[in-house]
C-alpha cells in the first residue's frame, strides 16, 4: 500500500515495485490512495500544500488471494491527482477501482479503470481501432509522440466517448 493524505504535504514519486507475489491479504492487493485521513503530526501549517504523487509502477505482480479489498485500488482526490501510474503484467482475480488517476495498464485490461489507457501486448489485435490520441493527460507540444511530433489531444467528443 502506498498511502498519502491531502493534508500531509510532500511528495511520493519514482517508485517501482517489481516481481511480487501477494498471497492472502485483509486489504486490497495493489493500492495507491490519497485518501489517508490523518494530518502530518510534524506539519504545523494550517493548510499545508497537497502532496505530489507521480511515477509509480507495479510490474510482474501475482496476486494469489484471497483479498478482502480490491485487486487494484488507485484512488486520488481532486487535490491529489495520481499521475503516471503503471501496471504491467498484473495477474489475479478481483475488481479494479480507480479515480483521479492517469497512467497505463500493460498486459491486462484495467477492469473498470477507464482512466488508465490499455497498451496491448505486441501482436495482440485491438478490440477496436485505436483512438490515435493519449487519454492520460499527456498530450500537446510538451509531450512528443514516437516520431518527435506533438502528441494529439482528444476532442471533447472523443474524450467523453472513450470514458463511457
Amino acid at each position: 500500500e502506498i498511502k498519502v493524505g491531502t493534508c500531509r504535504g510532500g511528495f511520493v514519486k519514482d517508485i517501482l515495485v517489481r516481481n511480487i507475489t501477494v498471497e492472502e491479504t485483509s486489504r486490497g492487493a495493489l493500492v495507491v490512495m490519497a485518501t489517508y485521513p490523518e494530518p502530518n503530526p510534524f506539519c504545523k501549517e494550517r493548510a499545508p500544500p497537497a502532496p505530489t504523487v507521480a511515477n509509480i509502477a507495479f510490474e510482474r505482480a501475482r496476486i494469489l488471494g484471497p483479498t478482502r479489498g480490491k485487486l487494484v485500488q488507485l484512488q486520488g482526490t481532486p487535490e491529489v491527482f495520481l499521475n503516471n501510474i503503471t501496471l504491467r503484467n498484473v495477474s489475479g482475480r478481483g475488481s479494479w477501482v480507480c479515480s483521479q488517476v492517469s497512467g497505463v495498464s500493460v498486459g491486462q485490461k484495467p477492469g473498470n479503470c477507464r482512466a488508465l489507457r490499455w497498451d496491448r501486448p505486441q501482436g495482440q489485435a485491438p478490440d477496436r481501432e485505436p483512438a490515435g490520441w493519449r487519454n492520460d493527460g499527456r498530450c500537446g507540444a510538451q509531450n512528443l509522440d514516437g516520431d518527435g511530433k506533438p502528441s494529439r489531444c482528444p476532442t471533447r467528443t472523443e474524450f467523453f466517448a472513450e470514458r463511457g
